[in-house]
């Protein structure tokens, strides 16, 4: 049985995952699904909501979940809301029953070749390279899921997905 890898973009607004590897009934890897991870009430009190997410991974059928580290860096918003957000996904990876791995930025868009293509590009250009290479990575899924350029934090997660799916030794990547 092939194992199934998720990859988790962290956030409080605009947290997103993803599933990749072999869906029943194939014999080739691919995108199987993403979501938004929704969230509870407004403001100070916004948080994840734990269950929903719980239920999402156990559904997934992952077994491992590549999760973006989060840490203290400018931009991010409220910090102390966006670290409690990173705490509660990673928790929940772990209540799921997945195996769990933190893993910086810089090193999953290195493996997969984003840092390359986000050289020089800055603000809103730097999403939108990343919703240009999931659209390239994932064609079947170009025309919906990453149909907009505000989709960037799904193609995030699917990019971390398909670094899990590289690491777990799912697939080979060949330099372009």
């Amino acid at each position: 049985m092939h194992r199934l890898c998720a990859g988790i973009d962290v956030g409080l607004s605009s947290a997103a995952a993803a599933v990749y590897g072999y869906p029943a009934g194939r014999n080739w890897p691919g995108l199987i699904s993403t979501t938004y991870i929704r969230t509870l009430g407004d403001g100070p009190g916004k948080r994840i909501d734990v269950i929903w997410f719980r239920d999402w991974l156990q559904a997934s059928g992952a077994t491992v979940a590549y999760v973006e580290r989060g840490s203290a860096r400018s931009g991010q918003g409220r910090m102390a809301d966006y670290l409690r957000a990173c705490g509660q996904i990673e928790a929940t990876v772990t209540l799921a029953g997945l195996h769990g791995v933190l893993v910086p930025p810089g090193v999953w868009q290195r493996a997969i070749g984003l840092t390359k293509r986000r050289r020089g590009l800055v603000g809103v250009e730097r999403d939108h390279c990343s919703v240009v290479f999931a659209r390239e990575l994932f064609p079947e899924h170009a025309d919906s899921t990453f149909k907009y350029w505000a989709s960037h934090n799904e193609a995030e997660a699917a990019e971390i997905a398909l670094y899990a799916a590289l690491r777990n030794d799912l697939i080979a990547l060949k330099a372009a």
